[in-house]
Formats: C-alpha cells, structure tokens, sequence
C-alpha cells in the first residue's frame, strides 16, 4: 500500500450514524428488567447494517499490523477508536473469507493447548480463552463451531487462515466481550451484556425480528411471565426497525383498543401505514403486517376483554397477508376459542379476501361498502360477523349496531378492551 492510498484509508475512521439508544432515551434497568422508554425515532437503516464498515476493519489491520498513516491522522484514529469503540466491534476484527475454511497456524512453539467445538459464538469462545490462564491466543470458526486455543501468539509468517476463521489475542478477546454495542451494560460477571430497546446478541449489536425473538434472547424475561413493554423490532426483509408493543407471553400486537378517543375510521393510505401510538392505541399498519408475516410463521389470536371482568380469546391459524397491494389475508383450514376448534364461517369470511376501507371498497358485498358501513377497515366478505375497528363502546353492551366493535359470538356483550396479536406458531 503506497502513502496516498494509506493516507485516503486513514480519513474515514469515524462512525457517522448513531445507535437507537445514542438517538433516543434509554431506561437502565437490571438485567430482570424491561426497557420502557425507547428511542423516539427508528434510525436509518445503515445503523445497523454499516456500523462498521470495509475502511474501518483495514485501518485497524493496519494499525495493528504495524503499518503507520501520518501522525496527526493516527491520533485522530486512535481517539476515534476510543470514543467509538462500540461501532468498531460490532462486528469481528479480522474474518478471512474463502471458498473452504481450513486453517493451518502454528504457534512459536508448535501446539495448541486445547481445542472446544461447543462454542455457540465468537463471544463464548473469547470468554474461555479469558478464563484459561494459558491461552495467549485465539481461532474461532462459526460454520464448524470450532475454538482453538494457543499459549503463543502465532508468527506471521507461520500463518495460513482461509474461510470464516477468525483470530484474537485474549488482549483482544477481552476487550471485545466487555464492549456491549448500542446502550447495552455490561453485566456482572464483567464478560456477558445486558440489551435494551429491543436491541439482542451477544453484544447488542442487531435488532430482534419480533417480540418471541426478544424473550428467546434472555434480554427480555419479563416478556415470557406476561408484562409489556414497547421495543424495537425489526423482519429480515424490513429496512428499517420500527416499534412494537410486546404483550402476552412475548406476542407481538398489530392492534389495540381501549378508547373510544381513537377514531379508526381511517382513509386506505392510513391503513397501510399505520396510525396511533403504539404506547396507547394504534393500528400497526399493513406494509408492516406483510413483512412480519412474511418472516415468519404466526397464528391470529383476537383477545376480548369484557365488562364482566371475563377474557375470551379466539386462535385462527396460519395468518399471514399474501400481497403487498391489497393485502390479502391468508387463513389456516381451523380456528380455536378458548382452545375448542370452529370451523367455517370466521376463516373462510377473511382467508382469501382482500383490505377494503371506506375509500378503497374491495368486498364482496352488492350494493354495500362494508368499510363504510362497519365505520372502519377490515378483511370483508360481505361485510362479517365481526367489526374489530368500529366504534368501541365503553358500556360493554352490543346495542345490535353494525358500526361498534362486536364479534357476534360474544352474544350482545361488547369489549371494553381488545387487541390482535401474532403469536409464534411453536416447532
């Protein structure tokens, strides 16, 4: 590498975007806690894509590897490295790649002292490599789940890596486990973090896909016991993250209803985007439906609370929304309520049929706009037995009109309260 190249390297070590949690207010909370206060607004999408990026891993080779850029631009890289030493590791240091992963180092003095294939992560294997006072150096391979651990650091010249496999000093481990990226604290034990806002992994550094992904991780064990919280989320084909309500043993909610101060009487467009506060009441919005249901696999579940104080819930298997145009949803062949399965008419008034609102009337009723009618958006038929997004009425009392939310198998009793949730269909 001549100085002009090495020099144009040398100018673009600072991070420019800025992590959730740097962008909006973070709860500390113990690691049993859940974080309530998310960012205000979701990032751009190169936040957690691009945190790190080709011309920062080569600089840090370079340093490393002894090479020198000019003075004052060296000291301009080692304090942005210190100041942003959460975006440096969010990603490993050095991975090699190529079409096979074999890897033939020799430390100075010619053995490795041991050898773990039950390393989950780069993170586990780094722990170990701490923990163990003999090991000076480290080789992780994520595609065979293989840690080698050496007593020496290797020679260069000694040294032949190709695939996924990636190298550390337990300098470098050490500094890399007690890094936790995107307002994540470091724990106790000094070596494993804890995540906010949604955010999940050994260190913080990606978005979960949906509030199940959030309980799974650990980061989040209230979720599974039946609190809330309102995170980021974010589906593999989703660019950019967006908040969710997590509810219910960790189901995710694309809608919610507790005030009649909400008017979802809402146009096309606004049912497509989504509208309310995601905190309080809200409509999740159909772009968002489709690449959630997309990513994965869910079942529907309508949740009802009465006037009573009873709580009914109905199941319809296999939700998903097919198309991104009209949206239509797609149903299994059954439904459950409270665990007894119905068959026929709440399925097949949904399953194959498209979104219609007032304004964009795609049922199938003759002379009727069921969006019109029914006061707000809905999968019809020709209209249905059930009105999800009409008036609420705080009476708990169904007076019979077409236009309050009622499902008619709740007889003339109305929900005070009710919400739709995506629930994991379990393997």
């Amino acid at each position: 590498m001549n100085a002009e190249e090495e020099e144009e390297v040398c100018t673009n070590l600072t991070p420019r975007n800025k992590s959730l949690a740097e962008r909006g207010d973070r709860t500390h909370a113990d690691s049993d806690q859940l974080a309530t206060k998310p960012a205000t607004s979701p990032p751009p999408f190169e936040t957690r894509k691009r945190n790190i990026n080709t011309c920062t891993v080569l600089q840090i080779f370079l340093i490393m590897k002894g090479y020198h850029c000019h003075l004052l631009l060296c000291l301009a890289i080692w304090m942005s490295l210190y100041q942003a030493t959460q975006s440096v590791f969010q990603e490993s240091i050095f991975i090699v790649t190529a079409s096979n992963a074999t890897h033939n180092c020799r430390p100075v003095d010619g053995a490795e002292i041991a050898r773990d294939v039950t390393s989950r992560s780069l993170l586990d294997c780094g722990r170990s490599c701490v923990n163990m006072e003999k090991c000076e150096m480290l080789a992780y391979s994520e595609q065979q789940g293989v840690c080698l651990f050496y007593h020496h650091h290797w020679k260069s010249d000694l040294c032949d890596v190709k695939g996924d496999w990636m190298m550390m000093t337990k300098g470098e481990a050490n500094l890399t486990m007690t890094v936790c990226l995107n307002g994540g604290d470091v724990k106790e034990d000094g070596v494993s973090c804890q995540c906010y806002h949604g955010y999940v992994g050994d260190r913080c550094q990606r978005v979960m896909e949906d509030c199940y992904e959030g309980k799974m991780s650990g980061h989040y064990p209230r979720l599974g016991s039946g609190d809330q919280a309102v995170l980021w989320a974010q589906p593999r084909s989703m660019e950019q993250p967006v908040q969710v309500r997590c509810q219910g043993n960790a189901n995710t909610i694309i809608q919610r209803r507790s005030s009649p101060s909400v008017d979802f009487n809402r146009t096309w467009q606004e049912y497509e985007e989504g509208f309310g506060k995601v905190g309080q009441d809200f409509w999740m919005g159909l772009r968002n439906m489709y690449l959630f249901t997309n990513a994965r696999q869910y079942d529907l579940v309508f949740y009802f609370n009465l006037k009573n104080g009873t709580t009914r819930y109905f199941i319809f298997k296999d939700f998903r929304i097919t198309e991104n145009t009209t949206y239509t949803a797609s149903l299994g062949a059954y439904a459950y309520i409270q665990n007894q399965i119905i068959n026929g008419r709440p399925v097949e008034e949904m399953s194959g049929k498209p979104f219609s609102t007032y304004d964009n009337d795609n049922d199938n009723a003759v002379n009727v706009n069921c969006g019109e009618r029914f006061g707000g958006g809905w999968w019809f038929n020709a209209c249905s037995e059930l009105n999800a997004n009409g008036r609420l009425v705080t009476t708990g009392v169904w007076s019979g009109e077409k236009e309050e939310v009622h499902y008619q198998r709740l007889g003339n009793n109305a929900p005070i309260y009710m919400d739709l949730r995506l629930k994991i269909q379990q393997p």
